[in-house]
């Protein structure tokens, strides 16, 4: 078995190009990456890079809460959104 985390890098992506409709939170990387393990005991799940070349990174908690931050090149970054009911999901590897 493999776990595939493909599907929701795409989700989180759509949501990034997607129009905001709240005010973001932005700040250094360092201090949202801080204050999520602090306060919501958020570890690093997942990590990818956008086409331009941006790093997605989702945190979770074990218990079940999660935040999606986009990083940039300068150090600073956004949370994207945020939510309850994180699950990992394993999935047989494709057999082509």
């Amino acid at each position: 078995m493999e776990i595939r985390y493909a599907p929701f890098l795409i989700i989180v992506f759509c949501l990034y190009i997607a129009p905001a409709q709240a005010q973001q939170v932005c700040g250094k990387r360092a201090d949202i990456v801080k204050r999520l393990s602090d306060k919501y005991r958020e570890t690093q799940r997942t990590i990818a890079l956008d086409p331009q070349q941006n790093v997605v990174e989702t945190f979770a908690s074990e218990t079940g809460t999660w935040t999606a931050i986009l990083s940039y090149p300068n150090g600073s970054s956004c949370i994207l959104s945020a939510g309850e009911n994180w699950q990992m999901v394993k999935q047989e590897k494709p057999h082509f």
